[in-house]
């Protein structure tokens, strides 16, 4: 797949069979449908792929940032709503775990619930937002706190012309993630997986099982890494998701 083709949203290709479960998967904050590459091949035929593109990167790169966490969401109901023919999960990673919980509160008030929601490093929806807003940081000191935050190759860091494009869209994220939590909506009536790092320097293992809050039935699974074991130890995540994916729907 290649970076931006994802969901404004054909399919990734399933098996011959057709798949049984199509997976929507949301990136971190800055990130792009191409985090999501390889993911197909990677897990059960059974299992469709489908990253989402969001607005101001990658395919739709030329499109405004939202601004707002509600028209974020918004955005993405438009984009999955149409393919919801399936039993389905959503998965998303840091920044894309709430941008997950929100989208999967409004599909469960519309009466189209996913069969599992499943996070990965970032702090349950019920903590309050953080006291130290990296949003608010000057552009060149934000730019060495995603150095050491890792995730972001120097090489890319050192290329002004690129960080030129990346840093509004990054910080747009942040300052989202940032303002969100101290929510009290009661749980979710499906079951929830949290992954988490305990060498994660964003978010502890505790703010991570504190997702738990937000289900009746939780599942919580520690990863090695640092905030971005969803790149370094993809295989091992993967395992997990498939484990998760076919023991929610038997496939």
């Amino acid at each position: 797949m290649k970076l931006g083709e994802a969901l404004t949203a054909a399919p990734s290709d399933p098996s011959a069979a057709g798949p049984e479960l199509r997976l929507f998967c949301l990136p971190y904050a800055g990130g792009a449908a191409g985090v999501f590459s390889g993911w197909q091949s990677r897990l059960p035929a059974t299992i469709d792929v489908c990253p989402i593109e969001l607005p101001g990167r990658g395919g739709r790169f030329v499109e405004p940032l939202p601004g707002d966490l509600d028209l974020l969401v918004e955005d993405v109901l438009g984009r999955v709503e149409p393919r919801l023919d399936l039993p389905y999960a959503v998965f998303g990673h840091s920044f894309g775990s709430a941008v997950a919980y929100e989208l999967t509160r409004h599909l469960v008030a519309e009466g189209a619930p996913p069969v599992r929601l499943l996070v990965s490093a970032f702090r349950a929806p019920s903590l309050p937002p953080p006291g130290h807003r990296y949003s608010d940081l000057p552009d060149a000191e934000f730019r060495r706190f995603l150095g050491e935050l890792g995730g972001t190759p120097q090489v890319l860091l050192d290329d002004e012309e690129f960080m030129e494009l990346l840093l509004p869209v990054v910080k747009h994220d942040f300052r989202l993630a940032e303002h969100y939590g101290g929510l009290d909506d009661g749980p979710l009536p499906i079951p929830v997986t949290a992954f988490g790092s305990a060498t994660d320097q964003r978010f502890g293992l505790s703010e991570v099982r504190a997702w738990a809050a937000h289900t009746g039935s939780f599942t919580f699974h520690e990863v090695p890494g640092d905030h971005f074991f969803l790149n370094t130890h993809r295989e091992l995540l993967l395992d997990l998701l498939a484990r998760e994916l076919t023991s929610s729907i038997g496939v």
